[in-house]
């Protein structure tokens, strides 16, 4: 039976540890996810309790955001020792919100940080994964970024104090598009999950006196798959969509 082979960074937590476990759970999936401690108890657990569907098993790898050697050194593994010889799909979720804050408060060294978490991370993840993401016959590479990263929106989430957050995604918002119109072979596509219910989403919800986020993170697991399952070169790869699937403006 082929297997559809899945990468996603981030898996320790959130919405890359909901992905996993969600596409673990079908039948026929090859899951790698990347922590940053193999020996965590969130590596235990997920090896050892997250439901797996008929053929599917879960690889882990170790990667740490700004490495500059962990991306390679985790695909050399997966080959080498796991037998992958394509990926279907590579999920960036790994990412930190950094100081909330407006341009006037930005800590240089922290919007360093942001920046290589959430820009350069990705970039080091595609380079890493490119060789066998165009094995596949139906790359896809999903970008998850956020409302506010959107320029064009602006004017809704300037109250946001996510300046190095927002900016950083934008990056990769751009990211994002230059692999669509540069890669024929690989659907790419930003996807905004929501304002979730996870460490990071609660973190800046209480930021403005509210107890938690807005969505669950099993609703936002739910649509994020159903972008991607769907997604196609023509109508969905180089475009920004929130969770309900309509176009967020770059």
């Amino acid at each position: 039976m082929t297997t559809t082979n899945v990468f996603i960074t981030g898996v320790s937590r959130g919405i890359g540890k909901a992905l996993a476990e969600a596409y673990l759970a079908r039948p026929n999936h090859i899951v790698i996810g990347s922590v940053r401690d193999l020996s965590s108890p969130v590596a235990t657990e997920l090896q050892t309790e997250a439901t797996k569907g008929e053929g599917s098993r879960l690889i882990l790898v170790k990667i740490e955001a700004t490495s500059e050697t962990d991306y390679a050194a985790a695909v050399k593994h997966i080959e080498a020792v796991e037998g992958i010889d394509r990926l279907d799909i590579v999920v960036a979720s790994a990412g930190v919100t950094g100081e909330l804050t407006a341009v006037a408060g930005i800590d240089a060294a922290d919007f360093k940080h942001v920046l290589d978490v959430n820009t350069v991370g990705p970039i080091r993840l595609f380079q890493a994964t490119l060789p066998l993401l165009s094995k596949s016959a139906n790359a896809k590479w999903v970008s998850l970024s956020t409302i506010s990263s959107s320029i064009g929106g602006l004017e809704q989430t300037a109250a946001f104090p996510t300046v190095s957050y927002g900016s950083s995604k934008a990056a990769f918002n751009f990211i994002t598009r230059a692999i669509h119109l540069q890669h024929k072979d690989i659907i790419a596509v930003a996807v905004h999950p929501g304002w979730v219910k996870t460490d990071m989403g609660n973190f800046s919800a209480k930021f403005f006196g509210l107890n938690e986020a807005f969505h669950e993170i099993g609703e936002s697991v739910e649509a994020t798959l159903k972008i991607v399952d769907a997604a196609t070169k023509e109508e969905t790869s180089g475009k920004f969509l929130g969770f309900d699937g309509a176009i967020v403006p770059w």
